[in-house]
Parts: C-alpha cells; sequence; structure tokens
C-alpha cells in the first residue's frame, strides 16, 4: 500500500468533491472487499469509489449494527491495498461508510481511515443505545462534523468530504426534521446531506420534490 501522501490525499479529495453537483448527484461504485473493488476499477465509467457498512459487515459474517471499528478498518486496508495495486491511488478518490462514527472513538477513527487512504465518510447522526438506534442532537452531529474537519485539516486534507446522513424520518421523525437538520450540518461545512428513508419506507416523490 502507497504510503500516506497529504498533498496527494488533499487532491484527490477536491476532485471527490468536485463530483458533488447540484442537480446531477454523483453515482458511486460501491465496493465491499478486494475484488469487488477491482471489478468497479475495471469500469471505465468509474470515477470514485465508497464502501456501504452493510455490505462489509456481510461480507463479514455480520449485521450492519454489529460491524467494529476494526473489521471496518480491517476491509478498508484490503479495499486501499487492492487500489494501490491497480495503480489507481493516485486517480480515484475513495470514500468510507463510517456509520455513527463509533462513538468517542471518532478522531481515531478519522485519523486512521485517511492514513489507509480514504478522503471522505459517510457519517450517521444516529447511535444505538441499548441495542436500539436513536438519534442525536443536531448540534452533537454539528460538533462531530467540526471535529472530523478538524482532524482533516491537521492531517493535510483541508477538502475532506463529508457526507452527513440524517436518519431522522426513518426513526420517526418529518420531512421538515430531516431539512432542518440537514441545513445545519451543511452549514457546518459538510459537503453534502443524505435523507435516508429506510430500506421499507424510502423518500415519497413529494419529500423530494
Amino acid at each position: 500500500m502507497s504510503p500516506f501522501n497529504p498533498s496527494t490525499a488533499n487532491k484527490l479529495a477536491r476532485t471527490l468533491k468536485a463530483l458533488h453537483i447540484p442537480g446531477h448527484p454523483v453515482v458511486f461504485t460501491n465496493i465491499w472487499d478486494a475484488p469487488s473493488a477491482s471489478l468497479a476499477l475495471s469500469q471505465p465509467k468509474t470515477k470514485a469509489l465508497a464502501t456501504a457498512s452493510y455490505a462489509v459487515a456481510a461480507v463479514n459474517g455480520l449485521n450492519d449494527e454489529d460491524l467494529t471499528l476494526e473489521a471496518n478498518l480491517a476491509c478498508i486496508s484490503k479495499i486501499a491495498a487492492r487500489i494501490a495495486k491497480e495503480e489507481r491511488a493516485d486517480s480515484i478518490p475513495l470514500s468510507v461508510d463510517l456509520q455513527d462514527g463509533y462513538g468517542n472513538r471518532l478522531p481515531e477513527a478519522v485519523e486512521a481511515i485517511i492514513d489507509l487512504g480514504a478522503v471522505g465518510i459517510n457519517l450517521e447522526d444516529s447511535k444505538s443505545v441499548n441495542g436500539k438506534m436513536e438519534l442525536i442532537t443536531a448540534e452533537e452531529h454539528v460538533q462531530r462534523i467540526g471535529q472530523v474537519l478538524q482532524i482533516a485539516a491537521k492531517k493535510g486534507v483541508p477538502d475532506f468530504v463529508i457526507n452527513a446522513r440524517t436518519d431522522a424520518i426513518v426513526l420517526g421523525g418529518t420531512i421538515e426534521d430531516a431539512i432542518e437538520r440537514g441545513k445545519k450540518y451543511l452549514e457546518a461545512r459538510a459537503t453534502t446531506v443524505f435523507v435516508w428513508g429506510g430500506s421499507a419506507r424510502g423518500l415519497r416523490d413529494v419529500e423530494v420534490e
């Protein structure tokens, strides 16, 4: 695997950020292990790669909510090594699903994935409490977004990309709740906001409009 280079990393972060064009959403090629990364890299239209925690957990025989930071990092490490082996580490940005940031291990997690070559993350505004998913406050998630960006900047990646996911709707809130949260996350300098409606409910056309 290639050694971490802040200049290269921030160049990739800017490339990833530039793919996010309002009205023309970027289509990521989702990957979950080294072979899927190779397959994605073989496609000429692949502009960026992104992991999905559900898939990463599945290939490790786990439920999504049981995916540990260690298991996630082990998978990311193998993916990054494969990207380097394919000689694409300097040209294809990698974003990773960091779930809820693993509580107070968020700084450790962010530093680790940047060292491995990731230049973006998906970060959720919910956490598991006694086996049940609950929303954290918007203010806490804003603080976490700022923390991630501060850590990335210190690592030499000031253009690090954050896709701030809100679970407001899937956890019983309204589209208005999700929009209010999303605006706060964007003000905190998240690159994008992802409104998760759940695999069963999804989002209705009128809500998207």
